[in-house]
C-alpha cells in the first residue's frame, strides 16, 4: 500500500520532489480515516530534507481518496500518530498534542497548538 501511495505522491501536484534534488525523503502511511458513508481516505506523511545539515526541509500531510487520488494536504505540520478510529495526535514544538477527529469533511484549516495549517490542493468531491 505504501509503495503505491508513494507513487501517487511523486506524481500528485505538490507531491515529492525529484530525484536528485533533494538529500533523503521518508515517506510513510500512517492508516486510514473513514467517512459516515465507509469511504477511505489514506493518510501518508512526506518528510524530504535538503542538505547535509537537514536545516531545510518539508513536512506534508498528504490525504488520498480509495482511487490513490489526492485529495489535499496540509504543509509544514508535524507527523501525527493515530490514537483512534479517526483520531488523530499532533506533537507542536512543546506545545500540548492537539488531537483532531475526522467528522467526514477536511477542514480547510487544521488547528494545532492555536496555528492554523491550511489546506493546499482540496478537492471538494465527497465534502473532503
Amino acid at each position: 500500500m505504501a509503495s503505491v501511495l508513494y507513487e501517487a505522491a511523486k506524481n500528485a501536484e505538490m507531491g515529492s520532489w525529484q530525484d536528485g534534488t533533494f538529500n533523503w525523503e521518508v515517506f510513510s502511511y500512517l492508516g486510514n480515516l473513514t467517512d459516515e458513508k465507509g469511504r477511505k481516505l489514506h493518510v501518508t506523511y512526506l518528510e524530504t530534507i535538503w542538505g547535509a545539515s537537514s536545516c531545510r526541509g518539508s513536512y506534508r500531510l498528504i490525504l488520498f481518496d480509495e482511487k490513490m487520488e489526492q485529495v489535499g494536504q496540509y504543509n509544514s505540520i508535524e507527523k501525527p500518530k493515530f490514537i483512534g478510529a479517526n483520531k488523530l495526535a499532533f506533537p507542536y514544538e512543546d506545545e500540548p498534542i492537539t488531537e483532531w477527529e475526522f467528522k467526514g469533511k477536511l477542514p480547510s484549516c487544521l488547528e494545532v497548538s492555536g496555528d492554523c495549517f491550511e489546506l493546499k490542493n482540496g478537492k471538494s468531491a465527497f465534502g473532503y
